[in-house]
């Protein structure tokens, strides 16, 4: 029930929308975080199904839960990347659509963790604050990603957003009763920082994306 996340009713509602509309191979995918390093029972399975997931929506669709880090692929190289050669998942690579579906909460480090941190979050390596933040950084993977593997379309679940000062750590539940979906992560970003009340370009990513390339005209 923590707010920190998306909703698992609301994806399981989205999976059924997708179902209406042809799309009858829905998975839900995510990567093993930093705590899968050192704490027990961190694997995805298992965080997907505490978290409420249960393979089967209210309209009988099942659908299968997918960990980011196995069966990888290589990511190819760009001019001035910094991802290529790096590991990726075969099935968030190769998927014909990609959602990113992100929570609405703050974020001590850049203001807010909306889309974009979601995006880096499908990269399979477990310290990714270490491997996507301090070591490559962080606006560099997400260019590489935006432009290799990016999602076709973002959704920000603001129906109950977190925020504070460690919205990404600590549970303080705000009722914002809110949805934000845009064909492009930025944009949506963009929207969902604004409704925080933020500047966001507080978001060093954001910030060295938006001067590079701005946002879409629509």
């Amino acid at each position: 029930e923590s707010p920190a996340g998306t909703d698992p009713r609301l994806v399981e509602h989205l999976i059924d929308l997708l179902h209406d509309h042809g799309y009858t191979a829905v998975a839900v995918a995510d990567a093993p975080g930093r705590a899968d390093l050192w704490a027990e029972n961190r694997e995805v399975p298992v965080l997907a199904d505490l978290a409420g997931y249960r393979y089967v929506t209210d309209a009988g669709r099942a659908y299968d839960v997918l960990d980011l880090s196995e069966d990888l692929v290589d990511l190819p190289s760009r001019p001035g990347g910094v991802l290529g050669g790096s590991p990726i998942a075969r099935a968030w690579r190769e998927a014909d659509v990609r959602i990113g579906f992100a929570s609405s909460k703050t974020d001590e480090e850049e203001g807010y963790a909306l889309g974009l941190q979601n995006l880096i979050g499908a990269l399979p390596l477990r310290d990714k604050t270490y491997h996507y933040r301090h070591r490559l950084p962080a606006a560099d993977v997400a260019r590489d990603l935006l432009a290799l593997a990016p999602v076709h379309f973002a959704l920000i679940d603001a129906y109950e957003s977190n925020h504070g000062a460690a919205g990404s750590r600590r549970i303080n539940p705000l009722p914002t009763r809110t949805l934000i979906a845009s064909r492009d992560l930025l944009l949506a970003d963009w929207v969902g920082a604004l409704k925080m009340g933020l500047d966001p370009y507080v978001s060093r990513p954001h910030a060295a994306l938006l001067r590079a390339g701005g946002l879409p005209r629509a």
